[in-house]
């Protein structure tokens, strides 16, 4: 079973029906099978608005998956969480799954103190499942350092985003594939990698990126891809994003608007320059999207 943290802020409030729904019939097939033989965790995670304070009101976590204790650099409004993982790396036969609830008014913020290392496999697939849902007046930014997925990972990734009414997100995924500091390529593998987001049961981005006997499509000679996404972005959010992107031979990005949705993408080389430059988009686009100008996580500076 899942065992409650004594850390966590107990919840007195009861449940809502809406609290008590299973996850969405629209994930794929592996993240609603059975587990596997690696390790299993799961991390169950609520924030809820109290007295003008976003407070973690449920933290449960079986096995290996963990979050400290909530921070508040900008003030009681925004409680900055950071997801650990004290193996480190993911290997063959683990399943992860981790469930966010941001409550009406709260607004939480999740990052991570490093990379999501995904490593070489032999049968059986690594499966990491991420669903959070965003109550309406609620904001969510998931900010986690980049996936890494090494030579012959054999890996599942979802993460799934459901918004409610008026609620905000703003997120990205950066992915890097083998060590090319280390002059190694991802070589062979295969991989499943998944970011929806929707609103109120619609679609607003399904984005699929699927790898087979190691052969990525559509990057070329890169070796790290990644997307932005923000909600509530209108042309002044599309303009000031393009004003923090910078191209070069071994960095391509580019940023569209998409109804109300900013969508940025990159490829390059490696990592960093796309991490870099996602966090200067997000210094730019917050108080817009948010009405917050930028903190930084105080993780993101050790």
């Amino acid at each position: 079973m899942l065992e409650p943290s004594p850390a966590a802020e107990p919840s007195t409030a009861p449940a809502r029906p809406s609290d008590r729904r299973p996850v969405s019939a629209s994930l794929p097939a592996w993240a609603r099978a059975g587990r596997a033989r690696g390790w299993q965790a799961e991390l169950e995670l609520a924030f809820e608005a109290r007295a003008g304070k976003t407070r973690l009101t449920r933290k449960r976590h079986r096995g290996p998956l963990r979050v400290q204790r909530a921070f508040y650099p900008e003030g009681a409004t925004v409680s900055h969480v950071y997801l650990l993982h004290p193996p480190a790396g993911i290997v063959g036969g683990d399943d992860l799954r981790i469930r966010l609830t941001v409550a009406e008014r709260a607004h939480a913020l999740l990052t991570s103190p490093g990379a999501t290392r995904f490593y070489y496999a032999r049968d059986e697939a690594a499966c990491l499942q991420q669903v959070a849902r965003v109550c309406a007046g609620s904001t969510l930014e998931w900010l986690p350092m980049e996936t890494l997925f090494m030579r012959g990972a054999r890996a599942r990734v979802m993460t799934k985003v459901e918004l409610e009414k008026d609620a905000v997100f703003i997120g990205w995924d950066i992915q890097g594939f083998g060590r090319p500091a280390l002059g190694e390529d991802f070589g062979r593998g295969s991989l499943d990698v998944r970011l929806d987001l929707h609103r109120d049961g619609h679609p607003l981005l399904l984005d699929c990126f699927r790898v087979e006997a190691g052969r990525i499509p559509g990057l070329g000679d890169a070796a790290a891809s990644a997307t932005f996404l923000a909600t509530g972005a209108d042309a002044r959010a599309l303009e000031r994003a393009r004003s923090c992107l910078s191209n070069s031979d071994t960095v391509r990005v580019g940023a569209s608007l998409i109804d109300d949705v900013l969508v940025v993408r990159g490829i390059a080389h490696r990592c960093e320059p796309l991490l870099e430059q996602w966090k200067a988009v997000w210094h730019r686009i917050r108080p817009l999207t948010v009405g917050r100008d930028a903190s930084p996580p105080r993780i993101w500076h050790t």
